[in-house]
């Protein structure tokens, strides 16, 4: 694939460290893009809170990190404030958001429109609407830039995620595509691709999951046995607790092996290692004790997913994702307040999954003793699993992104140019009625009257105009009294 002119393409993505969630899909959207597009494509990841919001905002990782930890309630009431609203830029809260980080995002947009970059990617919430608000004050709505978000929650999404001016939505699930609708964007500016997951997990693993126990240290098995333990990227939740409950409940009733991933979270991983595992019943099993494998952080999840027969995890959308290509029934134990609610329901509601809350470590060791003691029920919630699978959901968002670049002058023009940027074909033709185009199919934003996109000189004299404009708003907010 070859762009029209030699230059590579310059994309920003833009993030925020508010949970593993967003970076993952950051990275993994990235690998896609390199991995279609090679030196075509320049990508760089933004943290946008860090470097284009004033603080508090800019402290945005640590705030979140600290009232996870001890104040998720406080998180719940955060995340539904003005929920009511159709729109987040009507809301109290985002005007307030704009009010205290106007001139930086100002000044951000400013100067990556004249870096040259030619696409804008958010992978945030709260990145959207900022963005678009910039847009809106300095080029007057004008898209200089396409501008695109790829959501990922799968069972429910904040509102701010919907904004109707940026050109494009990837939206994972029918039930976010739904929700988007309801929040006004038309079903003609998104595309139902699937959720961003890790290379790993794109194409099929076909070693067979008794190599792959093997391979990673534990005892081949032709009966579903193998649990995997996750806590997320930061070992969120009880870990440790439910790591140790089901370990010896499956020690005692000789049912199977344990797989522990505790991320980041080195305090439990070394309280696991060091911790004294009970014998085994010689009647129900060979093996003389119990011993885990526990790990830190690594890097291929996707072989500890291939090698179990079920996973107890939260309810992190990637996780949930990966856990369908693989298609292992999920056990989820805890979720963010509001934010992860929803996926509680899509993996219940989808038939490949319970919950359980890690609050009662107990209980989530019986459920897993309940689920290895009956193999065709897990069967029968893999086989759920897999008919959600998108594993190509990367990929196929690279590719709907860079075939509008390919031709930025042509495909993306009435974007550019102001307008909304339809797709081609029965969505397009049906005035957004019908359903959004799926990525599976052929999908591009259409063609404009104008035939040329932003050139150079443009960009400079917006800038340019913007700098001017900024400098005098300054100084008059200095002058105005307090």
């Amino acid at each position: 694939r070859t762009f029209s002119s030699g230059k590579p393409r310059l994309v920003h993505i833009l993030f925020s460290d508010t949970g593993g969630g967003h970076r993952a899909s950051a990275l993994a959207l990235e690998a896609a893009l390199r991995s279609e597009y090679g030196e075509q494509v320049s990508v760089k990841i933004v943290d946008f809170f860090r470097e284009a919001t004033p603080w508090p905002m800019n402290q945005a990782p640590e705030v979140y990190q600290q009232v996870m930890g001890h104040l998720p309630t406080v998180y719940k009431k955060v995340y539904e404030v003005e929920g009511t609203h159709m729109s987040w830029r009507e809301t109290a809260f985002f005007k307030l958001m704009w009010m205290r980080s106007r001139e930086t995002v100002l000044g951000f947009v400013t100067a990556t429109i004249s870096e040259g970059v030619d696409l804008l990617l958010s992978v945030h919430p709260l990145v959207n609407h900022l963005v678009m608000e910039a847009f809106e004050e300095i080029f007057q709505g004008k898209l200089i830039v396409p501008v695109v978000t790829v959501v990922t929650d799968l069972g429910t999404a904040h509102q701010s995620w919907f904004d109707p001016r940026v050109n494009l939505i990837f939206v994972p699930s029918p039930q976010i595509e739904n929700l988007a609708v309801e929040h006004g964007v038309p079903r003609r500016q998104m595309a139902l691709c699937g959720l961003p997951v890790r290379e790993g997990f794109w194409e099929s693993d076909q070693r067979p999951k008794r190599q792959l126990q093997e391979l990673l240290g534990l005892t081949p098995s032709d009966r579903p046995e193998v649990v995997l333990l996750m806590g997320g990227g930061e070992g969120f939740g009880s870990l440790g607790e439910v790591a140790i409950a089901i370990g010896e409940k499956l020690a005692r009733r000789g049912l199977g092996q344990l797989v522990v991933i505790c991320g980041r979270n080195e305090e439990v991983r070394k309280a696991l290692e060091t911790y004294e595992w009970p014998a085994c019943d010689e009647a129900l099993t060979p093996r003389r004790r119990f011993s885990p494998l526990v790990r830190g952080f690594v890097a291929n999840v996707h072989e500890y997913m291939g090698a179990a027969d079920c996973l107890v995890t939260k309810a992190g959308p990637g996780s949930i994702a990966e856990a369908m290509i693989k298609g292992l029934p999920c056990l989820l134990t805890s979720f963010v307040p509001g934010q992860e609610e929803g996926n509680v329901h899509f993996v219940t509601a989808s038939g490949f999954g319970e919950f359980v809350s890690d609050a009662n470590p107990q209980e989530v060791s019986e459920k897993v003793a309940e689920w290895l003691a009956d193999p065709d029920r897990l069967l029968q919630m893999s086989a759920c699993a897999r008919s959600h699978a998108r594993p190509k959901a990367a990929l196929d968002i690279a590719r709907r992104i860079c075939d509008g670049l390919l031709d930025l002058g042509v495909e993306l023009s009435e974007a550019c140019c102001g307008g909304a940027g339809v797709a081609r074909g029965s969505a397009a033709a049906g005035g957004g009625s019908g359903p959004s185009p799926d990525c599976s199919g052929p999908f591009f934003l259409s063609a404009a009257a104008e035939p040329a996109g932003p050139s150079a000189p443009l960009r400079e004299a917006a800038c340019e105009g913007l700098h001017r404009q900024t400098l005098a708003q300054s100084a008059e907010l200095a002058e105005a009294p307090p």
